[in-house]
């Protein structure tokens, strides 16, 4: 079967090569100016679509219609082109599709675009401008790869406006910190007993002065609040030290040096529960936002396990430690401050609490250094703080536009997670917001995840519809189940059928709750075996006939006649069973291939010795056309011996009998050949041999007639004269067959003898012989055919009797014509008129072959 689909499908393939015909040259010049003048009429329709549109359904020629294709760009007319030469010209198709699909991208950007402009105006006007808002809006214009037009001059424009602003905030803030940093100046100034009082209370009144112009700026809200707090905080310190100045200037100098003392004394004077409540809240804010890897940048001594001592029980060598450890951690606070470490510098300032001022009073030199580095820290605290409410601002206010985002529910869900995820982390690193503040995160986070809320809430609805399908569905494998037991012949290919329905309807099921789905899975999986367990079984035992049926086909010997219909009912086996009871298509593909090498290894074979025959059929072919020829220039030839021209012909005759087989579709015509050659050669053979039988048998009576006249010539008184040239003649006679010759020419020798000698008893025998001569004659004639005188019919009859059972006698051989012929010839008797004619009428019989 495999060999047959094999020569069906080259004859198809065969069938489908169609052989070009050859064009007339004038055809070829008409089609070459058309084409030439499409192209022309193609390239002349830039700027006329519908014209270009209507060319091209109607043109013949793909080059001029890929031409009129590049002037359309109305995607309505490119989607009725590409629609028409979608299986005709695949390239004007492809580029109506490019231009598609260009048009599309193109008008998703200018979406995306005006949604940036949006944006964009709206920071324009918003009083709180950030630099990561116009960071971000910039990042996702980038992105857009917007083309030169109106919306990105627009945008330019919008972007122009916001970096003015942007710088307009870059200087104000600079501006005030500048001013901030003079006043920390003229501030430590009035440390020391200054030059000139009056110079520190002008540079305040015109610093206040500045503060005053650059808090009437518009771009006030976006500064950091607490760089105004920090500027009027430092201010009234500076002013409460200019006013102590001022009074110190008319104080006596023993006073003067009171208060100095007094002022050098107090800060080592307070402890921890003199620190004002703010500044331990930014503390520790500030100690929990800090790394915890920068705390091995710089040793911290462990001051915080010291044991309580009681001052009246501390030793001088306890309170030297202390003193050294306090030193310590004074010195690592100033290094981490200048390294920018809060949380390590945070971490010394607990131990140097946890010292404590009653225990370890710092020295003179110690207190100032104490003072500036926890003024420090308060300062580094306090910024930490306004960071953590700069970014809670920018979440909330991320938050509050996520519902014009359109994002994509798993998106979106993504980003709140990540908004209240990094308010978790402010809280941590940057202290606990107001409540208001969180209130308002909070409102604006689940308004955005509402759209997400609706959605899981539908997924639950759908995994609680999925559970009930899922129950029906194993109600409905159960009753199966239970006409499945009772049937006793079942249709497996139906019940293989329904497992697989029943299989890709539970997969088909969708999602359902992860407990529910264990349970459902265990209860189909028991339900499903009552069927797919016998199945099983079944298909095993399928699974063995099919190997045997592969066994079988690999068993079937190439050379066998046979093989073919055995292959076939094979192959109708096959495919009885897989009609009976379908497999697994892994198993099902698997067992096919194996069965199917296995029969084309047969036909494969079977063709691999069928063009070996053939082969030899075309030598043999050779051969035995060389033997037509041979035998053909030998029927025509110029005549030889009749002996030579048989054995020729019996040579021919075996070398075509052991030459093999020739092809069957010129094996009847060299047969007829062959025949037809033999039969002229066969002809001629007859022929010679005819003419040599009558020469004989002409020779044998002329030789018979020299016998019968000397026999006549003794029976003769008187005798006439001896050898009347008898002997002359008989010399003159052709020879005859040696059987023949030898009977004749003892008879005629013997006559001459008796006719020298005058025997009389010769010749009396050559009378008694008479009876004989007839009984002979009578005997060759029945032998030969012959019709007998009337008179002997009796006779005949009764000779005719016992030649029958003389060959019915078992044992007994039967004489042939050539044993009577030579009988007769050799008996000496003497012959009459009746006898002479009856004999010749017996030669003439032989020379016709009657």
């Amino acid at each position: 079967m495999f060999a047959f689909l094999f020569r069906r499908s080259a004859k198809k393939s065969l069938s489908l090569q169609t052989v070009a015909r050859p064009v007339p040259i004038n055809a070829r010049v008409q089609q070459e100016n058309a084409r030439q003048a499409a192209l022309a009429q193609a390239g002349a329709l830039d700027g006329q679509e519908t014209a270009a549109a209507e060319f091209i359904l109607q043109c013949g020629f793909a080059d001029a219609r890929l031409i009129a294709a590049a002037h359309i760009n109305s995607q309505l007319l490119q989607e009725q082109v590409r629609s028409a030469m979608r299986n005709t010209d695949r390239r004007v198709a492809r580029m109506m599709q490019g231009k598609i699909e260009a048009s599309l991208k193109l008008a998703q950007c200018e979406q995306r675009a005006q949604q940036c402009l949006e944006q964009a105006r709206r920071l324009v006007v918003d009083p709180q401008l950030m630099p990561n808002q116009v960071a971000d809006l910039d990042r996702v214009w980038a992105a857009i790869q917007v083309p030169v037009g109106q919306t990105r001059q627009t945008f330019e424009t919008v972007r122009a406006a916001l970096h003015s602003r942007l710088t307009c905030q870059v200087e104000l803030q600079r501006a005030l910190i500048d001013a901030l940093a003079r006043l920390r100046e003229v501030t430590s100034a009035l440390d020391d007993v200054p030059s000139d009082v009056g110079v520190c209370a002008s540079t305040l009144d015109e610093l206040a002065l500045t503060l005053e112009q650059h808090a009437a700026a518009p771009e006030v809200p976006a500064l950091p609040k607490h760089l105004l707090s920090s500027f009027l905080q430092e201010m009234a310190i500076a002013r409460q030290k200019l006013a102590v100045q001022q009074r110190q200037s008319v104080l006596p100098a023993s006073a003067t040096n009171e208060i100095r003392a007094s002022l050098a004394a107090a800060p080592a004077a307070n402890d921890e529960s003199d620190l004002d409540a703010d500044f331990q809240d930014a503390a520790q804010a500030a100690l929990t936002a800090m790394p915890v890897m920068t705390a091995a940048k710089i040793a911290i001594p462990d001051l915080t396990v010291t044991p309580p001592v009681a001052m009246d029980s501390i030793t001088i060598a306890q309170l030297q430690e202390l003193k050294q450890r306090f030193a310590e951690a004074l010195d690592g606070m100033e290094k981490a401050l200048e390294q920018g470490l809060l949380q390590v510098a945070c971490e010394h300032d607990k131990a140097l609490r946890a010292i404590g001022a009653k225990l370890c009073k710092p020295s003179a030199a110690q207190a100032p250094r104490l003072a500036k580095a926890r003024m420090e820290l308060a300062h580094l605290m306090s910024w930490a703080r306004w960071g953590g409410n700069v970014s809670r601002e920018e979440l909330l206010k991320t938050a509050e536009e996520l519902p014009l985002q359109k994002l994509l529910l798993a998106e979106l869900g993504k980003k709140i997670g990540s908004l209240r995820e990094r308010w978790k982390s402010l809280d941590v690193s940057a202290g606990v917001s107001s409540r208001e503040l969180w209130h308002r995160f909070d409102a604006a986070c689940n308004s955005a995840y509402e759209p997400v809320a609706a959605h899981f809430r539908e997924l639950a609805e759908e995994r609680l519809q999925n559970a009930a399908k899922a129950q029906a569905l194993l109600e409905q494998m159960s009753s199966l189940s239970v006409v499945s037991q009772d049937a006793a012949e079942l249709d497996w290919k139906s019940v293989a059928q329904q497992c697989q329905r029943m299989q890709q309807a539970w997969q088909r099921l969708g999602t359902i709750e992860r407990k529910e789905k264990k349970r459902l899975d265990a209860e189909f999986a028991a339900a499903l075996s009552v069927l797919a367990d016998p199945l099983a079984r079944q298909r095993a035992a399928a699974i063995e006939r099919r190997e045997r049926l592969i066994a079988a086909a690999s068993e079937i010997r190439a050379d066998d006649r046979t093989a073919p219909e055995a292959l076939r009912a094979l192959q109708a086996s096959w495919q009885e069973q897989s009609l009976f009871l379908p497999l697994e298509r892994r198993d099902e593909q698997a067992l096919w291939v194996r069965f199917r090498a296995a029969c084309d290894a047969v036909f494969a074979k079977r063709k691999e010795a069928a063009q070996a025959a053939e082969v030899d059929r075309n030598q043999n072919l050779q051969q035995k056309e060389a033997i037509c020829a041979a035998l053909e220039a030998a029927a025509v030839a110029s005549p030889v011996a009749l002996g030579t021209m048989g054995k020729a012909l019996r040579e021919f005759q075996n070398s075509w009998s052991q030459t093999g087989y020739v092809p069957r579709a010129v094996e009847q015509q060299l047969t007829q050949r062959f025949d037809a050659a033999l039969a002229v050669l066969q002809q001629r053979i007859d022929v010679l041999k005819r003419a040599a039988q009558t020469s004989e048998l002409d020779a044998l009576q002329r030789k018979l007639s020299l016998c019968q006249a000397v026999e006549v010539a003794i029976a003769q008184v008187p005798q006439p004269q001896l050898d009347k040239g008898w002997s002359a003649e008989w010399s003159e006679q052709a020879p005859l067959a040696a059987y023949l010759e030898r009977a004749l020419q003892m008879r005629f020798s013997a006559a001459l003898a008796a006719l020298a000698a005058s025997d009389i008893t010769y010749a009396a025998t050559l009378i008694d012989n008479r009876a004989q001569l007839g009984q002979e004659l009578l005997r060759l004639e029945i032998l030969l055919g012959c019709d007998s005188p009337a008179e002997l019919s009796r006779e005949r009859l009764q000779m005719q009797v016992e030649v029958l059972q003389s060959s019915l006698r078992a044992g007994q051989k039967q004489i042939t014509q050539q044993e009577q012929l030579v009988t007769l010839c050799a008996l000496p008797a003497a012959t009459d008129a009746q006898s002479t004619q009856r004999i010749a009428d017996l030669l003439q019989k032989m020379k016709s072959g009657d």
